[in-house]
């Protein structure tokens, strides 16, 4: 009877998993773990300074989050996948300056975000460009970790290890 109960928690759990990774994968990027030294790199390059406002769309395990931490930054993330959004919530817990939210990227209000951080397919960062234009700040910059974004003014591109990190600005009107 205690292997019957074990094995079907086994199954529930896998099943979760993999559900959680079909709704990553079907609103914008299945999930894949950045290395630390590649976020650290990106987060210098882009200058993310201290009580600076940081948002991570599709933020997985939460690891962006604790790393644009470490540089004094209000880092909120969004994640639509359950199981991800628990472990970033799990691996955050304890962050004064750490928040994760449940929701779809298309439903967050950007407009009080200095820094976007992402690394979403194409297609989802096309999608995405004319949101960022619309609410961004004038002085928000963009992340991009492997995808380029179109209808978006880069500013600079860099290269590190097998990975390119693509950085941009608002050329959005609204409000400073």
């Amino acid at each position: 009877m205690m292997t019957i109960v074990i094995f079907s928690l086994v199954i529930l759990i896998l099943l979760f998993v993999l559900v959680s990774n079909f709704i990553s994968s079907y609103f914008g990027a299945p999930y894949s773990k950045s290395q630390k030294e590649i976020i650290q790199k990106a987060l210098k390059s882009a200058k993310l300074q201290l009580n600076e406002v940081f948002y991570d769309l599709g933020c997985g395990n939460g690891e962006v989050l604790l790393v644009a931490e470490k540089f004094g930054a209000k880092s909120i993330g969004y994640e639509i996948s359950p199981f991800y959004y628990l472990l970033a919530k799990w691996r955050t817990y304890g962050h004064k300056n750490v928040e994760v939210r449940f929701r779809n990227i298309d439903r967050v209000d950007l407009s009080k975000a200095d820094i976007i951080y992402c690394y979403l397919m194409p297609a989802a960062l096309k999608k995405f460009g004319d949101k960022f234009q619309k609410e961004l700040k004038k002085s928000a910059r963009i992340i991009s970790l492997d995808f380029q974004i179109k209808n978006m003014r880069l500013t600079e591109k860099l290269k590190v290890k097998n990975h390119t990190i693509y950085f941009y600005r608002s050329l959005s009107s609204s409000s400073t």
